[in-house]
């Protein structure tokens, strides 16, 4: 289960998870299930997420 980050009104990183076919979580993904990335140290945020072609995946967001 993902958690709320612990700070105030911020996000400190963008932090996604993937499911498998048969909609369970996939564990072997990222940590345990979850990737996170850390854009700029405080307030990130991600804004559109689009599965490319060949099944990456593009998110594009800010950070401050």
């Amino acid at each position: 289960m993902l958690k709320k980050p612990e700070t105030d009104r911020t996000c400190d990183a963008w932090v996604w998870g993937r499911f498998l076919t048969d909609g369970t979580w996939d564990k072997l993904y990222g940590d345990g299930g979850v990737a996170t990335i850390d854009v700029a140290s405080q307030d990130d945020r991600s804004r559109t997420l689009k599965v490319l072609p060949d099944q990456r995946v593009l998110i594009v967001g800010q950070g401050k």
